[in-house]
């Protein structure tokens, strides 16, 4: 079983101003050619995926093209909100892509299964948050 994982994408992100979104384009493009180069069985995707908890339109665009390719491809994809995520913004799909995309809020514990060419995996995860955000 093959299993890709790819984290910290802080799509949306900007250095000093200039938008990253372009190059974070580039990369999510290349991504997709080695997953139909290498045929995994699943994607991991661990926060953070967005750069700011309310993140740019653009940069909730370029994910809602990037999980449509995901899904167009039937891919298993396991998404996990990161310290830089808003979870509940995360799931703004999930109705549609609730088949083939699942998301892991931050601090919870999951059990995902996973089968494919006849081979089970149990894949236990456990998302977390930056210290700041617990509740006290």
């Amino acid at each position: 079983m093959k299993l890709f994982h790819i984290s910290d994408l802080h799509l949306g992100k900007r250095v000093y101003e200039f938008s990253m979104l372009e190059e974070q384009k580039e990369l999510l493009r290349t991504i997709l050619k080695k997953i139909d180069e290498e045929k995994p069985d699943a994607l991991l995707i661990s926060g953070d995926v967005y750069d700011k908890p309310v993140p740019p339109t653009e940069a909730v665009k370029l994910l809602n093209d990037f999980l449509t390719e995901l899904e167009k491809r039937e891919l298993h994809t396991y998404l996990i909100a990161g310290n830089h995520d808003s979870a509940q913004r995360l799931e703004f799909g999930k109705d549609i892509f609730g088949k083939i995309i699942s998301i892991l809020q931050a601090i919870s514990v999951k059990r995902w299964n996973i089968s494919r060419k006849s081979m089970n995996l149990a894949l236990w995860i456990s998302g977390c948050c930056h210290s700041s955000s617990l509740p006290t």
